[in-house]
């Protein structure tokens, strides 16, 4: 996930962990969310100190969904 406001950090979240470097966020499933089965979706949720909203997001090179929502 990118957040392109400088200063704005991530803060609380479920479904995963994150890691923040800059604007780049990178979060990683919990046990909970590793595993989707075919067909399935998983979802995870996370907060942003500050006024940003994310402006782009992949999982596995791929786009997300619901970003801004």
């Amino acid at each position: 996930v990118s957040l392109p406001i400088i200063g704005s950090n991530v803060r609380a979240g479920s479904g995963a962990t994150h890691k923040q470097d800059g604007e780049t966020v990178t979060f990683t499933p919990t046990s909970e969310t590793r595993q989707v089965r075919p067909g399935s979706s998983v979802t995870f949720t996370f907060e942003v100190d500050g006024v940003a909203k994310p402006t782009a997001c992949a999982v596995d090179g791929r786009p997300c969904s619901g970003i801004g929502e």
